[in-house]
């Protein structure tokens, strides 16, 4: 059944949205407010540190973006309870992530950790793990050419700045489209 602009909004979050989606709603006419897929806030950064915030309801803000082709908005949405709950969760699993490295890194030092394979293996599960985490680290694992004591490895890491700053610019950020431009 095709159904027309007024009779039908298509609402779907980020989890649904597909170009064969999007497709299927712009062939048939329907008008349509969609979550973004997360990563697609990124194109964005520059919006999310202008001026032009509109509060919408209490520590709810939502800014309206054109699309380039204007036959879509995009509109910025964050919210501060949102924020507070994504930063708790980041310094969570930083904080988790640093406590593993320590633990690699000791066992390397102490001799237990002697293959490069090894490390770079346990290194890839942390990865996995600890997925929200890992940009925000480089990690460095390289054998010792004349080791002195039990130590083969060498494991280093330091933590990505640029990594950080993303995360506390978008924690609380969603991205929504839609065709409804008029309102």
């Amino acid at each position: 059944k095709k159904y027309g602009k007024a009779e039908r909004i298509w609402v779907m979050d980020r989890g649904m949205v597909s170009e064969k989606n999007l497709k299927f709603l712009r062939e048939h006419e329907g008008s349509y407010i969609l979550g973004t897929p997360k990563a697609m806030l990124r194109q964005f950064e520059q919006h999310l540190t202008d001026k032009g915030w509109l509060e919408v309801q209490g520590g709810v803000e939502v800014k309206r973006v054109p699309a380039p082709e204007g036959d879509e908005t995009f509109i910025l949405a964050r919210s501060a309870d949102r924020r507070e709950k994504e930063k708790a969760m980041h310094d969570r699993f930083v904080e988790r992530m640093e406590n593993q490295l320590k633990k690699l890194q000791v066992g390397a030092e102490s001799g237990r950790l002697k293959e490069e394979s090894v490390a770079h293996q346990r290194w890839g599960r942390l990865k996995e793990r600890y997925w929200r985490a890992s940009p925000g680290f480089e990690v460095k694992i390289a054998a010792l050419p004349n080791p002195l004591s039990k130590a083969r490895l060498s494991i280093t890491w330091t933590r990505n700045p640029r990594w950080g700053e993303w995360n506390a610019l978008s924690e609380g950020c969603y991205l929504l489209r839609t065709n409804l431009n008029d309102i």
